[in-house]
C-alpha cells in the first residue's frame, strides 16, 4: 500500500518526462518515479494559488440529491437537470499563535474545627501558550450556502497548482475580490478579539500571530437547477457531493440547520445562472505560480542530494546552496566538537548573532551565565513549541562554550535542515516574547512589544546528540537533553 499523505499536499508535473508527482506541504525535494530526475519546487514571492480537483461524476451528484429529496419526501430529480460547475476562492492562513491569559486561581480550605473559619486563597497565574494557527477566509463574492471558511479540509485533499490547464473542463473560476493584504488586516482583528473572550483577571491578556503564511485555494462547487417539478436550485460541495443548500421560489432550506427561510437570492440573475461577481469590475489580485525545477547546483550543474532539506552542500564544488530566498546570507557552516561517539546524531541549529545593544538586553532573559550574543533556534522540526523553547534557551546560553570547526561536506550523520531561516527568525521572536512574559509574570503590566531579532550575522551549526533511554543527550557537555519522541 502506498504511504498515506498527511497534511497539505499537491500534485505537479515533472519537467523532464511530464509524469505526475505528489508532494507534501513540507516539500523540499522529490525524485520522479518515472524518469528518476531529482526535482525541487520553487515557491513564488507572492502567495501561491492552488486548485482542489473534483472527481465527482453526474451520477454521484444525482445520487446525493435524490437521497436528500427522498428523506424530505420531495420529488426526485428529473432527467433535465442543469449542472453548473464553479471554483470558489478562499485565502488560507497558517501561522504561530501566542496566547497570554491572566487568571486567578481560587483555593478554598475547609475549616477543621468549629473554632476555625474557612480560608480562601487566591493566586494570580499567567498562562502562556504557543499553538499552530490555521484559518481560511472567503476571497470571492459572498454566496448563500458556501461557507465563509474552508476549515481544515485542505489537510486531507490533494491540490494542484492553479493554472488554466488544471481547471477541469466545464468549470468556471470565480474572481478573487479580496486581496491577501486585506485578509491580513481581517485576521489581525479576529485575533485581537480572542483576548476579549476570556477577560483578564488582572493586567491584560495578549494574543499575537507570528509568521503568517498565505495561500489561495480554489474549492469546487456544483449548482444544480431543475425546472420540471417547478424551479428548484441545489448547491453541492464539489469534493464530497454533500448538499449545502436547497432553494425554491418560496425560500431557502438551509440543509446544515434544517431550517427554512424566505431569503432572496441576489447571486442568481434573470437567466438563473450564478453571477461571477462582476468579472469586468474585479480588481487585479496578484498571486504567485509554483515552478518545478531540476535540483542541481547553480554553480557547477551537478545534481544536489535528494534529501528533503532547505540547505545543501554541493559534493562537487562544496558551496552552500539554499532552497529559499533567505533574508540574510548564511555566513558559515560549522559543527561542534564532541567526544566522537559512534551513535552521535548531528542536529542543525540556526545561530543569529545580534548587535551589542540587543545582546545586552537578551542576556538577562536567557539567564546569561555566559556572555552569549547568539539566539540559537533548532533548524529541525520538533512536535511542540515548549520543547523547542527549552532547547533554544539551553543552547543559546551554552553557545560561547562550543568549540566549532568548519564543515565542507555533509554525510548521513547530519540531519537535514527542515526549518527555513525566515521561520526560525519568527520562532526566535516568539521565544523572546515568551521570555519577556515569563520575567514579568508577577507584574500587572506586561508588554506585547518584542526586542525582536535583527541579526548582524547568521550561521548554521550542527550539534552532536546521542540517544540515552527516552532522550537525546548532547555529546558536548552531557547536560542538554530533549525527548526522542519529539523528532522523527
Amino acid at each position: 500500500m502506498s504511504k498515506k499523505k498527511a497534511g497539505f499536499y499537491i500534485a505537479v508535473g515533472c519537467p523532464g518526462c511530464g509524469g505526475e508527482q505528489t508532494i507534501e506541504e513540507n516539500f523540499f525535494v522529490t525524485t520522479c518515479p518515472h524518469c528518476g530526475s531529482v526535482l525541487r519546487l520553487v515557491m513564488p514571492d507572492t502567495p501561491p494559488a492552488y486548485l482542489m480537483p473534483s472527481s465527482l461524476a453526474k451520477r454521484d451528484i444525482r445520487f446525493s440529491l435524490d437521497r436528500f429529496l427522498k428523506k424530505e419526501s420531495l420529488p426526485l430529480t428529473d432527467s433535465d437537470i442543469v449542472i453548473k460547475r464553479l471554483y470558489y476562492p478562499f485565502w488560507k492562513v497558517d501561522g504561530l499563535l501566542l496566547k497570554v491569559r491572566n487568571r486567578v486561581d481560587t483555593r478554598q480550605i475547609m475549616a477543621q474545627t468549629e473554632y476555625t473559619s474557612e480560608v480562601v486563597i487566591e493566586r494570580e497565574r499567567t498562562e502562556v501558550g504557543v499553538t499552530p494557527y490555521s484559518t481560511s477566509v472567503a476571497a470571492g463574492t459572498e454566496m448563500s450556502g458556501i461557507p465563509s471558511s474552508l476549515g481544515m479540509r485542505t489537510d486531507h485533499i490533494k491540490l494542484v497548482p492553479y493554472s488554466n490547464a488544471n481547471i477541469d473542463s466545464g468549470f468556471d473560476a470565480l474572481p478573487v475580490l479580496r486581496s491577501w493584504t486585506d485578509v491580513q488586516q481581517l485576521i489581525s482583528k479576529r485575533i485581537d478579539t480572542l483576548r476579549l473572550i476570556d477577560p483578564a483577571a488582572f493586567g491584560s491578556n495578549m494574543t499575537r500571530l507570528f509568521h503568517p503564511v498565505f495561500s489561495l485555494v480554489y474549492s469546487p462547487y456544483f449548482v444544480v437547477e431543475s425546472y420540471e417539478q417547478g424551479y428548484r436550485r441545489f448547491l453541492l460541495d464539489g469534493i464530497t457531493a454533500r448538499l449545502l443548500e436547497y432553494r425554491t421560489p418560496d425560500g431557502v432550506f438551509d440543509v446544515a440547520s434544517d431550517t427554512a427561510g424566505s431569503l432572496p437570492d441576489p447571486y442568481v440573475n434573470q437567466d438563473r445562472s450564478p453571477e461571477t461577481g462582476g468579472n469586468d469590475d474585479a480588481p487585479e489580485i496578484e498571486f504567485g505560480a509554483i515552478e518545478v525545477e531540476f535540483h542541481r547546483c547553480t554553480t557547477c550543474g551537478i545534481d544536489l542530494p535528494d534529501e528533503k532539506s532547505y540547505l545543501y552542500v554541493c559534493r562537487n564544488c562544496h558551496e552552500i546552496k539554499t532552497l529559499e530566498k533567505t533574508p540574510f546570507p548564511v555566513s558559515g557552516l560549522t559543527v561542534a566538537k564532541s567526544s566522537g561517539r559512534e551513535t552521535d546524531r548531528l542536529f542543525p541549529f540556526w545561530a543569529f548573532q545580534v548587535n551589542a545593544t540587543d545582546a545586552a538586553r537578551l542576556r538577562p532573559l536567557f539567564g546569561g551565565i555566559h556572555a552569549s550574543d547568539r539566539l540559537v533556534i533548532p533548524a529541525f522540526r520538533m512536535q511542540n513549541f515548549e520543547a523547542m523553547y527549552r532547547l533554544t534557551t539551553r543552547v543559546s546560553a551554552a553557545f560561547p562554550q562550543l568549540d566549532l570547526e568548519s564543515v565542507e561536506q555533509l554525510d548521513s550523520r547530519f540531519d537535514p535542515v527542515t526549518v527555513p531561516m525566515d521561520e526560525a527568525m519568527a520562532l526566535g521572536e516568539v521565544t523572546v516574547v515568551r521570555k519577556q512574559i515569563d520575567r514579568s509574570a508577577g507584574s500587572r503590566v506586561m508588554t506585547d512589544r518584542s526586542i525582536g531579532v535583527q541579526p548582524v550575522r547568521v550561521e548554521l551549526f550542527y550539534a552532536p546528540f546521542h540517544p540515552e533511554s527516552y532522550f537525546f543527550v548532547d555529546s558536548m557537555f552531557g547536560g542538554i537533553t530533549f525527548e526522542k519522541s519529539l523528532v522523527s
